[in-house]
């Protein structure tokens, strides 16, 4: 039986424990192998374990030439145990690859920005945008980069506004285009948004908090209160609900 192959199926089918037992029945015949040190840091990955997923992402890297799936998860391994610039050096690799995978350029954009390369990764998803025109995710972190760039509300508004259209139902992009506009001296474009959202059927701590600051920005008043309404509600809500555990209860 081919325990790699089976391994990485149940791995795409998201069975990453049962793929990670299966890789284990033939620990003793892939230390050499660079294929199985790849998928098993892939897996580690993908179950939270970030120093295991390090290393066998590493031992694989000696021996194989990664796949860029792995460098951005190896990059993230890197980024989230205090090491960015190892994180940057791959990231910055990853944007010299041609016509990389969709999912791959989302990484390396974002990536980019977390490690402040905000022109490279802007860059990255400018040409990643030719290729993935409706790519909301690319949109809006391009649109990050480019405020983050200095050049203002008005340049990432077109970005963001393209990614409200492909997600009209995403009420981030719409308080991210609302926000902007108002930055941007747009305020009755702004208050037009804004008073087509229902607060009162909200849910989102804070999204509602964000609705409420941009609402008295805008000169809403009646509007900024039912937020604030809303979210004492909310939190009322949350209160009544609370119910202690047996542990909390045996502590009293």
């Amino acid at each position: 039986m081919d325990f790699y192959a089976l391994a990485a199926d149940m791995f795409r089918q998201g069975r990453s424990r049962q793929a990670l037992n299966v890789l284990g029945r033939i620990r003793d015949q892939w230390d050499a192998n660079g294929q199985c040190w790849e998928l098993a840091g892939q897996i580690h990955f993908d179950l939270g374990d970030l120093a295991a997923a390090a290393e066998a992402l590493e031992i694989a890297a000696i021996l194989i030439p990664l796949s860029a799936t792995a460098q951005c998860r190896l990059a993230e391994c890197y980024l989230r145990t205090q090491r960015p610039d190892l994180a940057a050096c791959i990231y910055q690799h990853l944007a010299e690859i041609e016509n990389l995978a969709e999912e791959d350029a989302v990484d390396a954009v974002r990536g980019l920005l977390r490690v402040d390369a905000i022109g490279v990764g802007v860059d990255l998803g400018l040409r990643t945008l030719r290729r993935f025109r409706e790519n909301h995710r690319l949109l809006t972190l391009v649109a990050d980069g480019l405020e983050r760039s200095g050049l203002g509300p008005q340049a990432s508004l077109p970005m963001l506004l393209q990614a409200e259209r492909l997600q009209p139902k995403n009420l981030h992009y719409k308080i991210a285009v609302i926000k902007r506009l108002v930055e941007a001296g747009r305020r009755l474009d702004a208050v037009r948004r804004l008073r087509v959202i229902e607060v009162e059927s909200l849910d989102c701590v804070a999204s509602l908090q964000r609705l409420r600051l941009l609402l008295a920005a805008c000169g809403e008043v009646e509007r900024a209160q039912a937020c604030h309404a809303r979210l004492a509600q909310i939190e009322y809500e949350t209160v009544s609900s609370y119910r202690p555990s047996d542990e909390e209860e045996a502590d009293d």
